[in-house]
């Protein structure tokens, strides 16, 4: 009864049929997930080369903050500050004691006008004394007066002197005050001017310093952040990579299936030409009970292949996508720390370079600041050299006229009878002649004050202890370093967007994850249409005698599994679901 069930399902030839169109199935699901993986391993390929880049390239952002040369840049910047506030301070009292100079000089010219004024006044007086002089000589009697000539010829030319220095002395004293009034106010001017800048200058380096350092520490804050989303960059691509690996797995294992397949086909064609009618019908239930057998083993098999398929194929789409989020977040982590936004022009290099060029801008005033305060000092140099010049001729004037006087009034009294009428012009030359030294005096006190004041008024060399060369420098570094963010952010932004965009495409190209699903089950139920139509209870004993030979065609751990647990049990079902995806399959060799 058992025999006719078994000759009533299936001829020889009809079984070797199912089982070749189920082989040309196997072949179509191994070429379908082959392409699926290799088209999936392509893109990977691809993206690791890209993301290392883009990994790469944030790694150069986040040194350029927090490197050496960094510190390099608070270094100096520290410095500079350190000496502008010497300079400030330098600058500030060396202009304020040079003003003051210049204050003291024009208040001893002014102390000078009035001295000055009665010396002039008094050369006048003298002058019109010695002309009533000649007069008197010349009632009193001109021939006993002649040996007076010299004497007064020589008043005669001290005071046309006089006269002739009078008039340039005035002219240059008046320059003089002029260059320093001059002076004072274009000095107050610059300083003023110098001052505001160089305060400006100041809270520039004080702000850089401070921008730095925040950047700095800001940068650090996120330098975690960008080694875990890196991290778990390469962990998803390490996933990614094992999950691959699956398709040679499913390979082996659909070779396997071939293999076995190939066997019972060959024993079935030879036993199908047997000439033995009685050796084809015992060898023939024999082998429907084994192909039965191998029926519902293959089931279960292909079970866990379909789930290792959709498994391996939905956790590398996972992956995908996770690592594009981790190549996303550290686009913007460098974007982030260096200030870049779509929406803004403004960014953390930019408002550097904007303070370094306003230093640099201000630090050149200074240096044309120091050439113009040079030529106003040059000029009244000019005026003060040629006052002091003008000054020394007046030196002796004084000194002559009144050894002039004294000459003519002692010859005056040794003509006989001359002492009334000489007496009074006498008493009066003599008395003017006092005065006018008196006068110079007074004038030449003044005139040493002004030579104790130091004439020289050149700027000192240590007022301006960085040219804005040393910031040109900086400034270079700050735009080059610039350019190379730039750069690179061009590089991630272009890298990140074409990766996760080729990503979501290389998704969609999975183009038989229900093709693999729908022909897996297709196979299944050939299975099972032969394991139902050749089903009955032979016990587990006869199961595992069937199916023990098949282990040697089976290289992997899980298929091994597989096989011990159908050989143990009667029932199928017992097993369905039941089997674990192992991802760390081993292959025996």
């Amino acid at each position: 009864m058992e025999n006719n069930i078994f000759f009533n399902s299936y001829s020889l030839k009809e079984i070797i049929l199912i089982l070749s169109d189920i082989d040309l199935k196997i072949n179509a699901l191994t070429e379908c997930s082959a392409i699926d993986f290799l088209t999936l391993n392509k893109h990977l390929k691809k993206y690791y080369r890209q993301a290392s880049s883009i990994s790469s390239n944030a790694s150069q952002i986040f040194n350029i903050f927090l490197g050496e040369e960094n510190q390099h840049f608070v270094t100096k910047l520290n410095e500079y500050q350190i000496k502008l506030q010497k300079s400030i301070s330098e600058f500030a009292s060396e202009m304020e004691e040079k003003m003051q100079r210049c204050e003291k000089i024009l208040m001893h010219l002014n102390l000078m006008y009035i001295p000055f004024k009665n010396f002039n006044q008094n050369v006048m007086t003298f002058s019109f004394l010695v002309t009533n002089l000649k007069l008197n000589i010349a009632y009193f009697d001109k021939e006993k007066c002649n040996f007076l000539n010299s004497e007064l010829e020589s008043i005669d030319l001290i005071i046309k002197e006089i006269k002739n220095f009078n008039s340039n002395f005035t002219e240059k004293i008046g320059n003089l005050k002029s260059a320093l009034r001059f002076t004072n106010s274009k000095c107050e001017e610059i300083r003023e001017r110098t001052l505001k800048n160089m305060q400006v200058v100041h809270n520039q380096l004080v702000e850089s310093v401070h921008l730095l350092l925040g950047k700095h520490e800001e940068v650090t804050s996120y330098k975690a952040d960008l080694s875990q989303n890196s991290n778990s960059y390469f962990e998803n691509v390490s996933e990614i990579i094992k999950n691959l690996q699956y398709q040679d797995i499913i390979r082996q294992k659909m070779e396997h299936m071939l293999e076995i397949h190939k066997d019972v086909i060959k024993d079935l064609t030879v036993l199908e030409n047997s000439e033995s009618q009685e050796s084809i019908s015992k060898q023939q239930m024999l082998y429907y009970m084994k192909i039965r057998d191998i029926a519902g083993l293959q089931m279960s098999q292909l079970i866990f292949t379909n789930n290792e398929y959709q498994n391996a194929i939905e956790s590398i789409i996972r992956n995908f996508l996770e690592a594009a989020d981790h190549l996303y977040s550290i686009s913007q982590l460098c974007f982030h720390i260096t200030g870049h936004h779509f929406w803004l022009t403004e960014n953390y290099f930019k408002e550097m370079s904007s303070k370094m060029s306003n230093v640099h801008q201000l630090l050149q005033r200074f240096s044309e600041t120091k050439e113009e305060l040079s030529r106003i000092y040059s000029q009244l140099e000019s005026h003060i050299d040629v006052f002091l010049s003008e000054f020394h001729q007046i030196n002796n004037f004084d000194e002559r006229i009144k050894v002039e006087a004294a000459n003519i009034s002692q010859k005056i009294r040794q003509i006989p009878d001359s002492e009334k009428e000489f007496s009074t012009i006498l008493h009066q030359i003599n008395e003017v002649s006092n005065n006018i030294f008196a006068n110079m005096q007074s004038i030449k006190q003044h005139f040493s004050q002004i030579l104790r004041i130091p004439l020289k008024f050149s700027l000192s060399k240590d007022n301006f202890l960085f040219s804005s060369n040393d910031f040109y420098n900086l400034l270079s570094k700050l735009n080059e370093n610039n350019e190379k963010i730039n750069l690179l952010l061009s590089q991630n932004t272009e890298w990140s967007t074409k990766i996760i965009t080729e990503m979501k495409t290389s998704i969609e190209e999975v183009k038989y994850y229900d093709f693999f699903e729908k022909v897996i089950d297709e196979i299944i139920q050939e299975l099972n249409e032969i394991y139902s139509k050749l089903s009955y209870s032979n016990g587990a004993s006869q199961k595992f005698e069937n199916l023990k030979d098949l282990e040697t065609h089976y290289t992997m751990e899980s298929e091994r599994f597989i096989l011990h647990q159908v050989s143990l049990l009667n029932e199928l079902e017992k097993i369905d679901g039941n089997i674990e995806n192992n991802d760390g399959d081993v292959e025996f060799f």
